[in-house]
């Protein structure tokens, strides 16, 4: 008989510390509760581009069980893979991170509202 076990190694708990944030970091494997992002990009055509794409991984995380979006950590492929290190927010990305602006491009796309916890 075949083990059940969960799809994701990430709980959702409600734990945003700093200590939380590194283990996420050092899983190094996107799933459907985790996401990383190299950066957030509101301007400009690659805007567009990044609001679309995180609106999309919000509400794909609110439909189930909620998760972790992680900016900061850049993503490589190569013959073996991907691999995601973290390299920070540039300083400009970190000022323009606006979370009552991110919820206000949500709530173009939904009518409930959806928690960003900030970290």
């Amino acid at each position: 008989m075949e083990e059940i076990s969960p799809k994701s190694r990430v709980i959702i708990d409600g734990d945003i510390s700093a200590e939380r944030l590194a283990a996420l970091i050092k899983l190094g494997v996107e799933e459907e509760r985790l996401d990383y992002k190299n950066e957030y990009n509101l301007s400009g055509s690659k805007g567009t581009k990044d609001k679309v794409e995180f609106v999309r991984d919000v509400i794909g995380m609110a439909n189930t069980y909620g998760g972790y979006i992680v900016l900061g950590v850049h993503e490589t492929t190569d013959i073996s893979g991907k691999r995601f290190t973290p390299n920070g927010l540039s300083p400009s990305a970190s000022a323009s991170l606006d979370v009552s602006a991110l919820r206000q491009q949500i709530e173009a796309y939904v009518e409930e509202r959806i928690d960003i916890l900030p970290v």
